[in-house]
C-alpha cells in the first residue's frame, strides 16, 4: 500500500484478486451454475422473467443468492470440503436466511 492509509486503486485490485482466488476455491463457478440453472428452469417452464418488474427482479435476485449458497455448500461437502472462509454450515444458514426473505417477499405479493 502507498505511504498513507488510503489504499490506491492498485492496492484494492490486488486485495480483491487475492480474495477472489480464496473465495473462488469455495464457490467455484457458482455464479455461472446459478445462472445456467435458473435459465434452464425458466426454459423448462417456458417462463418469462421480467427483471424490469421490481417484484420479479427481487424474487429472481433471491433465487440467485440462494443458488450461490447451495452450490458453495455442495462444492465443499462433496468436493474438497476444506473451506477457506466460513464453515459449510454457514452456507446452509445463509441460504435459509435468503429463503426466509424470499418467503416474506412472496407473501407480500399474495
Amino acid at each position: 500500500m502507498s505511504g498513507d492509509t488510503t489504499p490506491t486503486p492498485d492496492d484494492v485490485l490486488h486485495d480483491n484478486a487475492d480474495l477472489y482466488q480464496q473465495k473462488n476455491e469455495d464457490y467455484g463457478d457458482s455464479w455461472r451454475l446459478a445462472g445456467d440453472t435458473l435459465a434452464a428452469w425458466a426454459e423448462h417452464l417456458d417462463a418469462d422473467v421480467d427483471i424490469q418488474d421490481p417484484q420479479q427482479a427481487i424474487s429472481f435476485g433471491l433465487y440467485v443468492q440462494r443458488a450461490h449458497k447451495l452450490i458453495r455448500a455442495f462444492n465443499l461437502e462433496f468436493g474438497h470440503g476444506d473451506p477457506n472462509n466460513e464453515p459449510i454450515a454457514e452456507s446452509h444458514r445463509d441460504e435459509s436466511t435468503y429463503a426466509a426473505m424470499h418467503s416474506s417477499h412472496s407473501e407480500e405479493q399474495s
